[in-house]
């Protein structure tokens, strides 16, 4: 079950935005950035990926929409590559417990469902963390979150794991450490208290880092 958790709704849309360095294996290969808005309706977030491997760059545009209580609404996914030219398309529109699936890869269309099974919940408390809700450290929440890459559910568990202080460019930030596991992979990132990620840190060496802008002197 989700801990219950103090819901601090803001009055006006808050938003929060970063531009990160992509790095696998110490090596940098790309750029990030990250566009996160509350509103009296839930959250949007629009995030942007380019990374550059074997003389190929691909490009990949996310957005993202969650209700009130964290549950998914609709996603989109477009990812292109240029040697070889690729394009794949995804939205995803989510109604109870179905991800309706619309995929054009290369013009070619298909329709498909994926209905989330048993009864673990969809909703994604662990979105508001920091955002707007303030868990307690050692909180963890359970659920089925979709992957768009792969086209399936996956069970989720999202801990928090307290404050941490970092320095990144030279200027040192307090941060919320969040570490989420699922069957593939663990992820560790650090938030700030906007929710918005300072570090995010893969266990195959991914490491997405803010990027920090120098104070005016």
């Amino acid at each position: 079950m989700l801990p219950t958790l103090a819901i601090l709704i803001a009055a006006q849309a808050q938003t929060g935005t970063a531009d990160y360095k992509v790095f696998r294996l110490g090596n940098p290969v790309g750029s990030a950035s990250l566009t996160q808005k509350l509103t009296s309706a839930g959250k949007v977030t629009q995030f942007k990926l380019e990374i550059k491997s074997a003389g190929t760059t691909a490009t990949i545009r996310q957005t993202s929409t969650w209700d009130l209580n964290g549950l998914p609404l609709r996603k989109t996914l477009e990812m292109v590559t240029d040697s070889p030219r690729r394009r794949v398309m995804k939205t995803i529109s989510f109604k109870g417990r179905a991800a309706n699936i619309i995929e054009e890869i290369d013009a070619q269309r298909t329709v498909s469902e994926v209905i989330a099974p048993g009864a673990e919940t969809i909703n994604a408390a662990a979105e508001y963390w920091f955002l707007r809700d303030l868990p307690k450290k050692d909180a963890r929440t359970r659920y089925l979150a979709f992957d768009t890459d792969r086209n399936l559910w996956e069970t989720t568990d999202a801990i928090y794991l307290g404050s941490k202080s970092l320095t990144i460019g030279g200027k040192t930030m307090k941060g919320f450490m969040v570490r989420t596991l699922t069957a593939r992979r663990t992820v560790e990132a650090i938030f700030d208290d906007k929710g918005v990620p300072i570090v995010i840190e893969e266990e195959n060496g991914t490491r997405f880092e803010r990027v920090v802008k120098k104070d005016a002197s």
